[in-house]
């Protein structure tokens, strides 16, 4: 009898202890310490993250966190859909649809656009002034030429991206370089050729030119140089005493200069010739169009 009474004290004294214990509520273990980096669903209401301590609530709300993510993956997967299935027009076209789709101005870098039948992969730059530029030529470029008479030819523009031009009908455009370049003939033919395109004052209309040197006398001295703080314009020079080819075909008078000019190759054909030496040094030629 009293081994059947000690039992039935104990029990007692255990359900009593049981019945007087209060539900752990979310948060309670933050007391105890917790695996930095963990992470668990309460209630599938809160999400905690433990620093290490405390489990730290970071969202309230599940289901409205998941939907914000699958609306946001919606958003993405359209945009890039888009600029697959239907590529933007132009780099103006990739920033319309950035912002719409992800209400942020997309990153400079390179894309792919349609602007009539064929695509082009086109470097497109979006300042915060709203404009959306399109970068042609060449830049990180290494170029250390002086007085060099061996023959060389520089690709700034290709007929690829000339044609990407053309069937863009942009209305602006801005060029941008940090270049030194100069040729000369003394006395002989200098068949180095400056291809060009001659821009108008409106829209990106414009015409093929050639700059070079003609064939002149033995005594003749010409020199072609790019003016100093400009990317654009060519003076043609002299030599005091000496007749010169300057006024003559493609080049301006002594000291006058020329059109504005889009080079698009530089084909420097010295072919030995100390008197036919050019020079050329920088790192960067290129054109904004929009």
């Amino acid at each position: 009898m009293m081994k059947h009474t000690i039992l039935l004290a104990v029990l007692l004294v255990t359900l009593g202890s049981s019945f007087g214990r209060r539900a752990a509520s979310p948060g309670t273990e933050r007391r105890r310490g917790c695996k930095e980096g963990r992470a668990r669903k309460v209630f599938n209401m809160l999400l905690e993250v433990c620093d290490g301590k405390d489990w730290i609530p970071i969202a309230a709300d599940m289901q409205e966190m998941e939907n914000s993510l699958k609306n946001l993956n919606k958003n993405i997967r359209e945009l890039e859909m888009g600029l697959v299935q239907n590529p933007p027009h132009g780099c103006s076209d990739v920033r319309t649809r950035y912002l719409q789709h992800t209400g942020e101005v997309p990153d400079d870098g390179y894309y792919h656009v349609r602007p009539d039948t064929d695509m082009y992969k086109v470097y497109c730059e979006f300042p915060e002034s709203g404009d959306s530029w399109t970068r042609v030529g060449l830049w990180d470029q290494s170029w250390d030429h002086d007085g060099e008479k061996e023959n060389l030819t520089v690709t700034l523009l290709s007929d690829r991206d000339l044609k990407m031009v053309r069937e863009s009908n942009f209305s602006k455009v801005s060029i941008n370089c940090d270049i030194s370049l100069s040729f000369k003939a003394d006395g002989v033919n200098n068949p180095t050729t400056l291809m060009a395109l001659e821009l108008q004052k409106k829209g990106n209309n414009s015409g093929s030119l050639n700059v070079t040197i003609p064939a002149g006398g033995r005594e003749s001295y010409t020199r072609v140089r790019l003016m100093r703080n400009s990317c654009t314009k060519f003076i043609c020079q002299d030599k005091f005493d000496q007749p010169s080819q300057c006024g003559v075909g493609s080049l301006p008078q002594v000291g006058g200069a020329t059109a504005d000019l889009l080079l698009t190759q530089l084909v420097f054909l010295p072919e030995g010739r100390r008197r036919s030496a050019f020079s050329l040094s920088g790192t960067f030629y290129y054109a904004w169009f929009e």
